[in-house]
């Protein structure tokens, strides 16, 4: 009884390591191309939002007469904090992966840039929710002559 034979993929001598490790059809190429991706239109989303909460907290505090009188750098104290706070934090979470050990020191150190981050963030927020409405109102009560 003969017996059939397998057919092997011939093996190529210009197969380099990287091909064999990611060769299931380069969908690991693509996932880490697609996260990465994914991983910017963040980030710059998160600058946006930062560039966003100052620009709405000096307009609208412009619109206010009793605190048009405050210097427009105040208003963006805590967005450019937060800005500054997430790109650190962007950039010491990759650099813990390449040539930063993560030691506890280390995770402190990003547990402390993600906390102040949020914090800022949260503030910003909650300035800007707080002279939107009362812009709001003065738009639709203007300050007159008590009645």
């Amino acid at each position: 009884m003969p017996t059939a034979k397998i057919a092997r993929k011939p093996r190529v001598a210009s197969e380099s390591s990287f091909e064999k490790r990611f060769w299931a059809g380069g969908i690991v190429v693509q996932t880490i191309l697609v996260l990465f991706g994914l991983t910017l239109a963040l980030t710059l989303t998160l600058k946006f939002l930062g560039l966003f909460l100052g620009l709405a907290s000096a307009s609208l505090a412009e619109r206010l007469g009793f605190l048009s009188r405050v210097p427009m750098w105040i208003w963006w104290i805590l967005p450019a904090s937060y800005m500054a706070s997430d790109l650190a934090e962007d950039a010491g979470l990759p650099a813990t992966k390449s040539w930063i050990r993560l030691t506890p020191a280390s995770f402190r150190l990003l547990s402390n840039l993600t906390a102040l981050k949020l914090a800022t963030v949260t503030m910003a927020i909650g300035r800007s929710a707080f002279l939107g409405p009362l812009n709001l109102l003065l738009l639709l009560f203007p300050p007159g002559r008590p009645v």
